[in-house]
């Protein structure tokens, strides 16, 4: 269910370590209900539940509510894929849309962690 949405037209803070926004595309705050899988070298390690805090057409930003631990999620020599899917607030000729995005984690600082999206498409929710 849709809590909130505004349109995020300011600057993010840069990540850690970084000078400069590194991003290309607006991002949009909007918090909606999910869920996601853990993938690491092609095997299911885990999964959980959360909300978007932002996204964009190239990133999520996802807050866990799970207590998997991500600590090692976002390392960068054998980096976690992930499979994402969102309770999209919109629907098309009556259905639900569910909004699936399949990504690599690229940070991660519990209980948050973003998503850099690799591809994503709608589809009408499952029951």
């Amino acid at each position: 269910m849709l809590t909130s949405f505004r349109y995020a037209s300011f600057q993010q803070p840069p990540i850690q370590g970084s000078n400069e926004e590194r991003r290309f595309h607006d991002r949009y705050s909007i918090e909606l209900e999910m869920t996601y899988t853990l993938v690491l070298n092609g095997r299911e390690v885990g999964g959980g539940a959360g909300k978007t805090i932002n996204l964009s057409s190239s990133g999520l930003l996802i807050e866990s509510t799970s207590p998997l631990s991500l600590a090692n999620a976002s390392d960068l020599d054998n980096p976690w894929h992930v499979k994402v899917h969102v309770n999209w607030p919109v629907t098309q000729d009556g259905l639900s849309l569910e909004f699936i995005a399949d990504g690599t984690v690229r940070r991660c600082e519990p209980p948050y962690f973003a998503v850099e999206v690799c591809r994503y498409h709608f589809r009408p929710r499952l029951a």
